[in-house]
């Protein structure tokens, strides 16, 4: 399954351990650091342009995965990822949430909640 992850950048330090437990299981993970990194060569530190740029080829992907993974760490998420979780749910994608939730977007828009050793 082609899985999208959205993340706070917060917790970008455990994406490289979610693509590998993803790959594991058979699952093709994009992480919002690949596609920094493809469009412009640098993660993190990008300019307002570069932002805007890597925003809408995320928005893409929604459109290309089978699945927005949502790593709600300790119950977070940010705006971001807020208006990417109503575009996947907008667009049909299966919504799978790393925890369960108090945020109404949550509560509305996941279909399952699944450690990723479980998908």
């Amino acid at each position: 399954m082609k899985i999208l992850l959205c993340s706070s950048l917060k917790f970008a330090d455990d994406w490289d351990n979610l693509k590998e437990i993803f790959g594991g299981n058979g699952h093709d993970l994009l992480t919002p650091k690949e596609i920094d990194l493809e469009l412009t060569g640098k993660f993190g530190d990008i300019s307002p342009e570069e932002l805007v740029m890597c925003h809408k080829r995320f928005y893409e992907e929604i459109e290309r995965c089978d699945c927005l993974y949502v790593y709600n760490k300790d119950d977070y998420l940010g705006k971001s990822a807020m208006a990417e979780i109503g575009y996947a749910k907008k667009a049909g994608k299966l919504i799978i949430g790393f925890c369960e939730s108090e945020e109404p977007v949550c509560k509305m828009f996941f279909n399952e909640i699944k450690k990723p050793e479980k998908v």
